[in-house]
């Protein structure tokens, strides 16, 4: 079995009119990644959310 690890990232935007919005929903290797990401396409009023995760599976 072989365990894999990943950063989920999530962009939460708010709007007077919808409320709560998820506008990003990716996946990448590590928070340098996550960081590089968030800076590339944040429009100053995206809040990201980097959660790590793990899978395990057999080869």
């Amino acid at each position: 079995m072989t365990k894999c690890c990943y950063i989920k990232i999530i962009g939460l935007k708010f709007d007077a009119l919808e409320g709560l919005q998820i506008v990003v929903d990716t996946n990448v290797c590590n928070y340098k990644e996550a960081g590089e990401y968030a800076e590339k396409y944040n429009d100053g009023h995206i809040i990201f959310v980097g959660i790590p995760c793990e899978y395990t599976y057999r080869k």
